[in-house]
């Protein structure tokens, strides 16, 4: 008997409207890591940044742009929540209040081109709290520097934000390579990416090409994780011990092992890597 693919359709995208859409997302889930490629390290964004492509074999990937510059096989993570342009700021003769969902910012110090930051995050910057939860931006129009402008927000503020207040940015899929060894690893580089650069990270599945090892790494154990390095940057060890720190690496690292390998040495190893964003 043939084999049978079941897709789920979720009933709100049955709109005359949304039919190009869902039959290009479709079409999308299932393609080749070749096919994934070739819209990869480009200059021209062309998905919105986190979504995710599925290829026939089973690998997961997700759409970002690199920060730095990133090659084959390099665990990447977050860029993490970061002063906006230093000078921004909240500008409003009043607080915001809770339901609005606008926020006037002036005194941007480099010129913003028009949804620059649409879908990135912001927040209150820790000395500006106690308040601070996360807000996504909608859209935006073209800031000059020096200039203000308004941002719409996906939803109400939810909370007051007084006048001149700092803001923060985040993007969970801005993304660098991992340098901490408790930094959390998202992805691993199916291939070489710029800085500013949009493509794909590997987020699931049977991962080829991991880079593992330096001069003084620990050995790699078949089906144990792996845990990311400071130096070199972007690469993985085996487990590192037994203490607290060592056990919440090893809880939260994504990756295991498909391939042993002994301490000291630099290599790439296949794993498999679990989902989890």
């Amino acid at each position: 008997m043939p084999h049978l693919r079941v897709w789920h359709i979720d009933r709100k995208e049955i709109k005359v409207g949304n039919l190009s859409k869902l039959f290009h997302s479709i079409m999308a889930v299932d393609r080749s890591l070749a096919d994934l490629l070739m819209e990869h390290d480009s200059e021209t964004k062309k998905y919105d940044l986190g979504a995710k492509r599925y290829t026939r074999n089973g690998g997961v990937f997700q759409y970002v742009k690199a920060n730095e510059a990133v090659t084959r096989g390099q665990v990447l993570t977050s860029v993490p929540w970061a002063s906006w342009d230093s000078g921004i700021a909240v500008n409003n003769a009043s607080n915001i209040a809770a339901v609005d969902t606008t926020i006037d910012v002036d005194t941007v110090t480099t010129a913003m081109t028009a949804n620059q930051y649409k879908g990135y995050w912001i927040r209150q910057a820790a000395a500006a709290g106690p308040l601070g939860g996360a807000l996504q931006i909608k859209s935006h129009p073209a800031i000059a520097a020096s200039g203000e402008g308004e941002l719409t927000m996906e939803r109400a503020v939810g909370e007051t934000i007084a006048n001149d207040k700092a803001l923060e940015i985040f993007n969970p899929y801005l993304v660098e390579v991992v340098d901490g060894t408790t930094e959390v690893i998202k992805g691993v580089a199916p291939a070489a990416f710029t800085s500013g650069q949009y493509g794909w990270m590997q987020v699931g599945g049977f991962v080829p090409a991991v880079l593992v090892g330096h001069s003084s790494s620990l050995a790699v154990v078949l089906n144990e994780p792996l845990v990311p390095l400071a130096t070199p940057a972007g690469s993985c060890q085996g487990m590192a011990g037994a203490t607290e720190p060592d056990i919440m690496e090893l809880a939260a690292s994504p990756l295991r092992a498909l391939a042993a390998v002994a301490a000291d040495i630099v290599c790439y190893i296949p794993a498999y890597m679990r989902c989890d964003i």
